[in-house]
This record gives structure tokens, sequence and C-alpha cells, in this order.
């Protein structure tokens, strides 16, 4: 009943497990179909690790994170919060609220696998690229950068500060703030290649400088340089930086068993509204005769069952009594207890109702500034509309004026053309002008002309050669037929 009115589904059992108590997803699915259910695992749904419990120092260790993590010649070092498992939760929340909207549009839930070994995979980021793609290993380096140097923790006389170049130009002010001129026109450490390539030694130098001064010392000089830098602070110093302050970041609740606590308050800021009255996270069982009664219409008897069974359990209760109006009052607590005739079981429904006023409150200003929401987003919507309108208009002022600009270009070129098809034919016409203007070279034309007759002369010896040739042999053969006869 419960999963027919809620919207998440969100479970942390090892894969099967919810499935052989009757609540898996395929088993919720089929009474609440549009409910979103995500399950959280070590290692996933499927494959040969699926039955592992998940703990986040195991998977940061087989996810390499571990591997990645600590000093440059040391062991590999846990992270000091639990990243992996951190990593995880956003994922989760990112995942969930992406199946709220696709829900949102088809009206159809689905089941979401979230993991820790996959979570903390997909955070290697730029460590995995260089593997998958170049096949480099990766190895610890401490506090510093594999590829971008300087871009690291440096000791100075009373703690640490953490400082980065990230481009050449960063480098020359950071030699500048130290004081060494010389390293910025050294050639080893002329662009981050190089300084990368000459990384012991220029660290060398620059961390012999750093210890010179405290840290507040440094980070005056680099106060307003354009490099980045910053303190590496203890936890006294975290929650009284004036930007942690400024930022929000620290939440004070009520807690129902121990008082005003202090927590980390969320990394994000919203310009619509800012998070107030915060509410501490619920104990155990907090909201149960809550959830049963107002979400689902149980009865006190069936409630008063189901507590009585241990079926479910609820923190906020109190055994008040109705007692008889002649009871003696210098009795004893036990006596009068005894002495009552029934013991009536009750909830704090004065605390209920006030709670009921405070959320019904809290709706109506949530509706009101979601009407404000509404209408800036529908503001924001015909801004957008009309950009886009003014943005087609530009366009096709844009393709008009091309298609001009292409007429003009295409008018021009038979223009050029016909320029210079008259130009060849005016330099034909001056050609054959020329031609004609030609003064006669009679000594050239007389060589001609010998050539000439000489040609013609031998023509005709050959030809009368070849004659008398001709007459030769046929007076020879009249005279061999002539003595033949004979």
């Amino acid at each position: 009943m419960l999963a027919a009115v809620s919207d998440v589904f969100v479970e942390n059992y090892l894969p099967g497990k919810l499935a052989e108590m009757g609540l898996g997803y395929e088993d919720i699915k089929k009474i609440a179909p549009h409910i979103v259910y995500c399950s959280i695992t070590g290692y996933g749904q499927t494959g040969p690790m699926v039955q592992r419990g998940g703990y986040d120092s195991i998977a940061a260790a087989v996810s390499g994170l571990m591997h990645i993590t600590g000093h440059e010649d040391g062991e590999p070092v846990r992270p000091g919060v639990a990243m992996t498992d951190l990593a995880t939760g956003l994922y989760t929340y990112g995942a969930i609220m992406a199946g709220l909207l696709q829900r949102y549009k088809t009206g159809k839930g689905l089941h979401i696998d979230c993991n820790l070994l996959s979570s903390q995979v997909a955070c290697l980021t730029h460590v995995a690229a260089n593997y998958l793609n170049c096949k480099i290993e990766a190895k610890r380096w401490g506090t510093a950068h594999g590829s971008i140097v300087p871009y690291q923790a440096f000791k100075t006389k009373d703690g640490y500060i953490v400082v980065g170049a990230g481009n050449d130009q960063q480098f020359v002010t950071v030699c500048k703030i130290l004081n060494l001129p010389e390293v910025s026109k050294d050639s080893r450490y002329k662009t981050n290649a190089l300084r990368v390539q000459n990384r012991k030694e220029l660290t060398d130098i620059l961390s012999t400088r750093f210890s010179e001064k405290t840290t507040i010392e440094w980070l005056q000089l680099f106060e307003g340089s354009g490099v980045p830098y910053g303190p590496i602070n203890n936890m006294q110093q975290v929650f009284s930086d004036p930007q942690v302050l400024h930022n929000g970041l620290v939440m004070e609740m009520n807690h129902p068993t121990a008082g005003r606590i202090a927590v980390p308050g969320p990394g994000v800021r919203y310009s619509e509204f800012a998070v107030s009255h915060p509410k501490p996270p619920p104990l155990v069982g907090q909201h149960t005769v809550e959830i049963l009664k107002g979400m689902l219409g149980y009865d006190d008897d069936a409630i008063e069952e189901l507590l009585r069974t241990g079926a479910v359990a609820q923190h906020e209760i109190l055994f008040l009594v109705s007692l008889p109006r002649d009871l003696p009052m210098h009795l004893e607590i036990p006596a009068w207890l005894s002495a009552m005739g029934t013991l009536e079981l009750t909830f704090k429904r004065e605390d209920r109702r006030r709670r009921g006023e405070e959320r019904r409150g809290e709706e109506r200003r949530g509706e009101g500034r979601e009407e404000k929401r509404r209408e800036k987003r529908e503001e924001r919507r015909e801004e957008k509309r009309e950009e886009r309108r003014r943005e087609e208009k530009r366009g096709e002022e844009r393709r008009r004026e091309e298609k001009r600009g292409e007429e003009r270009r295409r008018e021009e070129k038979r223009g050029e053309e016909k320029r210079r098809e008259e130009r060849e034919k005016r330099r034909e016409e001056k050609r054959r002008e020329e031609k004609r203007k030609e003064p006669w070279n009679t000594e050239k034309n007389l060589a001609y002309v010998k050539e000439l007759c000489l040609i013609i002369l031998l023509a005709l010896i050959a030809v009368h050669s070849i004659k008398a040739v001709v007459n030769d042999h046929s007076h020879e053969k009249a005279e061999s037929t002539g003595s033949d006869l004979g």
C-alpha cells in the first residue's frame, strides 16, 4: 500500500533479497507502475561480484582510487572522507531526479541501478582517459598534479599553502612573488612541458623559498595576483573562513534527542528561495504513526496492535493515563498506576497538529513561491521566444543579404568574364594588326627563296636521273628482245 502512494522507492539490499520477499522491482511495479525504484549496491545488479557487500574502502581499492591517492613514494591511502559513498549518493540523487522527470514525461516509472564501483570508476575522469587512450598507467602524486607544474602544496614556516600555475604567465607571476626572476628566465622552465620534465629541480627551488615565510605572509603576497592559491586549513579554520560562512555552509537545527546541533549546509544556493528551518535527520520510526494514519488511513486500534506486536516502531510516543477524580494525590506513581482502571495509549497529537500546521503553512508559502517561479519562468520563456523571433528575423535578413551578395558576386563574375573576353579579343586584334604592319625583311626572304630554288633544282635533277635510268633500261630490254628474235 505504501508503494502505491509513493513516488520513489530506495533500497540497498544485496541483489535478489527483496525479490525473495516479494518486494523486488517487478513486484512493486505491478501495484505501482509509476514508481521510481532505485537500488544502491556495491557492484551492481548483475555480474560476478554482485553478492559481495559494498563498503567505501573496498570500492575505493577495487576502482583504483587508492592506487592514485597518497605520497609519490608512499603506500596507497584512503581519502579522508568516504568519497566513494558520497559520489554514489550524488549519482543516486541525480538519477532519481532524472527518473522523476522521465516519469513526468511518460507516466511510467523505472528501475535505477546505482553502485559504489561504477560511481567511483566514473569519477576517475582524466586518469582513466589517459590509460584508455594512451595506455599510460597512473601513479600517486601526493598533492602534486601529473601534468601541471607547479600545482601542489608547499610547506611554509607554520603550515602549508597550495599554489597552481595553470599557464606560463601564471608561472612568471609566481616567480615574481617569490622573488625568483632567474627561475622564470631559465630555459628549463619556459613552458609547462619543460617544467614537468624538470619537476624535481623546480620543486626543490620553490619549496626552499616557500619555507622562508609563514602561510599568512604568503597569502598576503599572492592576494590579487591572479594565481590560484589557498592554505591547507584544519576544521577550526574551515568553519571560521569568511567565505564558508558567507556561503551559508553551517546550518543549525534542533535534534529531538541530541538538542541543538550544527551540520554542513548544502553545497548549492538557489536564486528563488533560501533553505530555512532545516530539519534534523529522522530517528528510526519517528514518523511511523504519521505515515500509517495520515497516508495509509490506519485507525488507532490497528496502529496500536502493530506497535504492540512489534511489527512497527514509533519513536515519539507518550503513555498518558486517565485518572479517577477521587484519586489520592499523595500516592506514589506505581500505586496510582496500578489503581487506575485503564491505560490509555495516545500520541503527541498536539505536536503532530503543530507540525501539520507548519507543513501546511510551508506548503502555502511554497505554492506562493512556486507561483512566482512559474511567472518568472513564463517571463523567461517569453523573453526566449522574443529573442528567438529576433534571431529568426536577423537570420532572415542575413540570408537575404547573403542572397544579394551572391547575386552581386555572380554579376561581378559575369562582368569579369566579359571584360576578360574583350581584353583577349583586343589582344588578338592587336597581334594581327602588328603582324600586318611588320616590315618586309629582304635578306631573310631572299634566303627562303634560295633554299626553295635549291630544293626545286634537286627535285628536277632527281626526276631527270630517274627518267634516264628508265630509258636505259627500256633500250637494253629492246635490244635483248631483238637478239632473241634473230
